[in-house]
C-alpha cells in the first residue's frame, strides 16, 4: 500500500502501515469486516481496579476510499466493549460502503 508522508520519510512511513497490517486483535474494528479488507491499526486493552479499557485506531482500505477509525470504550468488563466497538465500526463500514 501506498501514501504520501508528511511527518515520514516514504519508507518509513512503509514500514509503519506494514506492521500495522499485522495486528493481531481480530475482534473490535475488525470483526464486522470481510477479512480480505486490509485494516491497519493498533490496539489497546487495560483492566484496572475493576474498570476495563479498550481502544482501537486504525485505517480500513475499502476499495479506493479508506477511512480512519477510531473507537475509545470504558466499562466493567472487555467482551461487551469488542461487542459494542463492533457494532460501531459495522455503522461507520455500512456508510462508508453506501456512500463512495
Amino acid at each position: 500500500m501506498s501514501y504520501t508522508s508528511s511527518f515520514l520519510s516514504p519508507a518509513a512511513s512503509e514500514y509503519a502501515i506494514n506492521l500495522l497490517l499485522q495486528s493481531s486483535f481480530k475482534e473490535g474494528i475488525c470483526r464486522p469486516l470481510d477479512p480480505k479488507i486490509p485494516v491497519a491499526y493498533k490496539f489497546g486493552e487495560r483492566v484496572l481496579n475493576s474498570v476495563a479499557q479498550l481502544h482501537v485506531f486504525g485505517i480500513v482500505h475499502y476499495n479506493n476510499s479508506p477511512y480512519l477509525i477510531g473507537v475509545m470504550t470504558k466499562g466493567n468488563n472487555l467482551s461487551p466493549l469488542k461487542d459494542t466497538m463492533g457494532e460501531i465500526s459495522g455503522i461507520v463500514f455500512n456508510y462508508v460502503q453506501a456512500n463512495s
